[in-house]
């Protein structure tokens, strides 16, 4: 219940902010989760295929977990967790819907210009240069078809979301950490899908030259991940465990 409380808080607090805030604070958030996918990529194209399940366990502790790390602790907006908090808000009636769709709105914006300008930023580096993982990842993540590449993103963002519960209700770094990690670097074990992670990973990709089409991009791999992480976000989150906490019944 105090977890809950406090998501409602946080969920309110979130969408009222300054749209402007909104928008720069989502552009670090999209570089954050960038950073920690381009040090999955650099670690992962050490192991063999052979090592598959060590190199998922690496690249899992090396990756997108520390990107979530410093959303949380740099308090910055995530699109995917703002659905079930700005839900759960909705529901206790402290926000408004219309508020809560423009904000969402920019953030998704701001996450997308975040990740591209990180890509753009890795590319100019060359610390991916000749990697051929991320090319095979931006490829592969293309040619799953449109309804299992939705299921992964409501499956994705449901732990997201859960991740996020968790860092909330603990106090400390370490606790913060302790319930991020493993929920994280598990999802990444499994090869689910995360909308604003893939804005980074397949723009790199093509960048790097994967055979990947924008249009590609966003028809076969943005679309169906984004609307999966909408509806795990929404529901299996922000309003089944609002129906479970719920504090305003009214």
């Amino acid at each position: 219940m105090e977890t809950y409380l406090k998501i409602s808080n946080i969920g309110s607090k979130k969408c009222k902010q300054n749209l402007g805030k909104q928008f720069f604070s989502s552009i670090l958030s999209g570089a954050f989760l960038g950073f920690g996918a381009a040090c999955s990529f650099r670690v992962g194209s050490l192991f063999p295929e052979r090592y598959i399940g060590l190199k998922r366990l690496i690249t899992g502790l090396f990756g997108l977990p520390i990107g979530l790390m410093l959303i949380v602790l740099c308090e910055t907006q995530l699109f995917t967790g703002n659905t079930s908090f700005y839900t759960i808000s909705f529901l206790e009636k402290k926000i408004k819907i219309l508020r809560s769709i423009i904000s969402l709105l920019v953030i998704y914006l701001g996450n997308l210009v975040g990740s591209l300008i990180f890509a753009a930023l890795i590319y100019g580096s060359e610390v991916l240069k000749d990697n051929f993982e991320v090319i095979d990842i931006a490829e592969k993540k293309i040619e799953v078809n449109w309804g299992s590449t939705f299921l992964r993103g409501l499956l994705c963002n449901w732990f997201v979301c859960l991740s996020l519960w968790q860092a909330v209700s603990a106090k400390t770094v370490s606790g913060k950490a302790f319930g991020i990690y493993p929920t994280i670097s598990g999802f990444v074990a499994l090869g689910l899908e995360h909308s604003i992670a893939n804005m980074y990973i397949i723009p790199q990709g093509i960048m790097l030259g994967a055979k990947v089409s924008i249009l590609d991009f966003i028809l076969h791999n943005l679309i169906p991940v984004t609307l999966g992480n909408i509806v795990s976000g929404v529901i299996f989150v922000g309003v089944i465990l609002s129906y479970i906490h719920r504090i305003n019944d009214d």
